[in-house]
């Protein structure tokens, strides 16, 4: 019949949550349209166009990229908690113009068992298409073996319905070229899979970082599948345009049992910032796209940033010095000097004394061994500072503990007389 051919009005949703026999008991889900919304359902829905007898649709699952059959089972739901496993029939007239929709949910089968339901499936599609007569031994065989070879390679996060008009014998309608009239809808993944969940991030460890990147950020998410994540840094301008992009940097052993990403932040597109900038970063699904939601992260300015002149603190603003430093210190003092231990003792424990330079010439000239310590040649520049300036003894005494080889750190010193070192 010329004309005549099925047409789906609405497409399942792209994913759903298949559930085992065992976590079928009480009220699960069913698949929804995917126009469905929480305050319209709707369900997978067709129309037989080119037809005006009264028929039925018939709904199976079918693998996703072959029309074969799948181990996986299509129930629905009946009353008094009872299921009804496929096929599923809906009858159609020009009452409901010739359309029908089907309320059903997935019920996953183990690996082990798909071989057995495939077996079964194939066998119940004989008589759907019409053929009654028994098995040959040659028949039986063939089955058999695609069964096996099928439940090896079968993809079992992926399934499609089959739609399926027949008449009121349940014999399968043709068209004009003597082809069943049937249409396929597109796959439903399973959303228990790492490779088709939906992508979330729960919380990460660190939301700002240097412009120059290479930031270390622990990101705890939903299943994630390793070899199929990236982690996208974005900047959007003033019309919601992309204006910068980049991904984080990790490897398949820096992705912890699906839940967790350990990975370094991409260099901002700028290092001469002089404030803080906001970006974005998601995570990113390459093989269809998906797309987690948004998380702010900032970029601080460097501190030595190209271009950009150092900024030094007030003078006010020294570190505590280590009490075991301090000890080491002293060690290399000779104890025969009582002229530096005399300053040392009396001098520096009163933070109002000044450092002038009949302070520091009364020092005897081995003292000169305090300032070789580890100090990488810079005593000399170190007492001009010193005679030229008025500190306080404290931060003179904090200066030499500070600036030891194993306290090697940048020290912002005050601008108008300390060195800059370390």
């Amino acid at each position: 019949m010329e004309g005549l051919k099925l047409q789906i009005l609405e497409e399942p949703s792209a994913a759903f949550r298949y559930r085992y026999k065992s976590e079928m008991h009480g009220a699960h889900g069913h698949i929804a349209g995917e126009r469905s919304q929480k305050s319209s359902k709707t369900l997978p829905r067709v129309r037989l166009l080119g037809w005006f007898k009264p028929a039925y649709i018939r709904c199976t699952l079918a693998t996703e990229n072959e029309e074969k059959e799948h181990p996986h089972l299509l129930v629905m739901k009946m009353k008094k908690n009872e299921e009804k496993s496929e096929p599923h029939y809906a009858e159609i007239n020009a009452e409901n113009r010739w359309e029908a929709e089907f309320k059903v949910g997935i019920i996953q089968t183990a690996k082990r068992d798909a071989e057995k339901v495939l077996k079964e499936k194939k066998l119940r599609r004989r008589e759907e298409c019409g053929i009654r007569r028994s098995l040959t031994t040659k028949e039986k065989t063939m089955i058999n073996k695609e069964a096996a070879d099928e439940a090896m390679d079968i993809d079992l996060n992926a399934v499609r319905l089959r739609f399926e008009a027949v008449d009121g014998n349940y014999e399968p309608i043709e068209d004009c070229h003597g082809q069943p009239v049937v249409v396929y809808s597109r796959p439903i993944l399973n959303k228990k899979c790492a490779a088709n969940a939906e992508l979330k991030i729960i919380k990460a460890s660190v939301t700002a970082g240097t412009c120059r990147g290479n930031t270390e950020v622990m990101l705890f998410v939903d299943k994630v599948d390793k070899k199929n994540i990236k982690i996208r840094f974005f900047e959007e301008d003033s019309e919601g345009g992309m204006s910068w992009q980049d991904y984080g940097v990790f490897n398949d052993c820096d992705v912890h049992h699906q839940y967790g990403i350990v990975f370094n932040t991409p260099p901002y597109r700028r290092l001469d910032i002089e404030s803080n900038t906001e970006v974005f970063f998601e995570l990113v699904r390459p093989k269809d796209n998906e797309r987690s939601s948004a998380i702010q992260f900032v970029y601080l300015p460097c501190e030595e940033s190209p271009g950009k002149k150092r900024k030094l603190e007030n003078t006010s603003e020294f570190l505590e010095a280590d009490y075991q430093l301090e000890t080491e210190l002293m060690s290399v003092v000779p104890k025969e000097t009582n002229s530096f231990n005399r300053f040392l003792h009396e001098v520096i424990p009163n933070p109002d004394n000044e450092v002038t330079s009949s302070n520091l010439l009364d020092l005897p000239e081995d003292c000169s061994q305090l300032f070789n310590y580890n100090m990488e040649g810079i005593e000399e520049q170190f007492l001009n500072d010193l005679l030229i300036g008025s500190s306080s003894v404290q931060n003179w005494k904090n200066c030499l503990l500070l600036n030891q080889s194993k306290t090697r750190r940048r020290l912002k010193w005050p601008c108008n007389f300390w060195p800059l070192v370390g």
